[in-house]
């Protein structure tokens, strides 16, 4: 679909993504142990191309949206059956080597008999998470501003001033400062902070940190920074 974004001239792909899908990738997000940004489900909208250095996508200003987000999956096939209108099921929906489809036979199902609003309710929760995201990240790019320098290639944190946050905020400031660290090297970080000693850590995807003069410098390899 990104791709398409990029060959095509528009403003907005619509995708169909259903309050279905969206409990579905919170059960495989929370298995995978993501934070909130990861429970709170698909987001209803994002730009494309943000993974994509300087395309013609991203600097068009385009977006996904999903419409039917809020929608569960039964309402619409309901919908489409008593219109009379047929819709193509992709054929691996159905192969249960595919952790999601797993989900969506196995586990949801038993989520649906212990609450007929389940769905709904787990669609409800990914709103309320995300909202509550979105005031955090706020607060964690200003707190960014005030601790870290960002120059190419390297990122600079005053430790002092970065343990003056709760590591609510801290993780956060590491994500925005450092976007390629996944939970786990985020942690590490933290732990890395509250040594007294000084040293190296090597962190996920080729960055490497390490302890100098009241600063964590932090130092990506080069084929981070060729890949953009």
């Amino acid at each position: 679909m990104e791709r398409a974004a990029q060959k095509f001239e528009c403003d907005v792909i619509a995708l169909g993504h259903t309050a279905n899908d969206n409990l579905e990738t919170m059960l495989l997000n929370l298995v995978r142990g993501a934070g909130p940004r990861g429970l709170s489900g698909i987001p209803v909208q994002r730009p494309w191309g943000v993974n994509h250095k300087d395309t013609k996508a991203q600097r068009a200003g385009g977006r996904f949206v999903r419409p039917l987000i809020d929608i569960e999956r039964g309402q619409i096939e309901h919908h489409l059956r008593a219109r009379g209108i047929e819709w193509v099921e992709d054929e691996s929906n159905a192969d249960p080597k595919y952790r999601r489809n797993l989900l969506r036979r196995e586990v949801v199902p038993v989520l649906a008999g212990l609450s007929e609003a389940a769905v709904a309710n787990a669609r409800r929760a990914a709103q309320l998470l995300a909202e509550e995201g979105q005031f955090l990240d706020g607060l964690a790019e200003a707190a960014a501003r005030d601790v870290a320098t960002l120059s190419p290639g390297r990122v600079r944190i005053d430790i002092l001033k970065f343990k003056n946050y709760n590591n609510i905020l801290k993780r956060r400031i590491l994500k925005r400062a450092l976007p390629e660290l996944d939970s786990q090297a985020v942690e590490g970080v933290l732990e890395f902070c509250n040594r007294d000693t000084g040293g190296r850590l090597t962190l996920t995807r080729g960055v490497r940190a390490h302890r100098h003069r009241g600063m964590i410098e932090f130092e990506r390899s080069k084929e981070i920074l060729d890949n953009g």
